[in-house]
């Protein structure tokens, strides 16, 4: 894992995909085009961190039975 800039990755390119987020997105916005010309397989969050922990939150915590 390397940190710089605020922004934090483990990057493998042979791994296959590869998830970005930051907290606000606008990192994530930098990121991930500069990930996609290199040929990576890129999905981005949508709502950044925020979004993920509402996604995570509502597995975690289902609503309905």
């Amino acid at each position: 894992m390397r940190a710089r800039a605020g922004i934090a990755w483990l990057f493998d390119p042979g791994a296959g995909t590869i998830v970005t987020f930051c907290q606000s997105g606008l990192r994530n916005s930098v990121a991930a085009p500069a990930l996609r010309r290199t040929s990576s397989d890129i999905i981005e969050i949508d709502g950044s961190y925020a979004g993920w922990a509402r996604w995570s939150t509502a597995q975690a915590f289902p609503t309905s039975l």
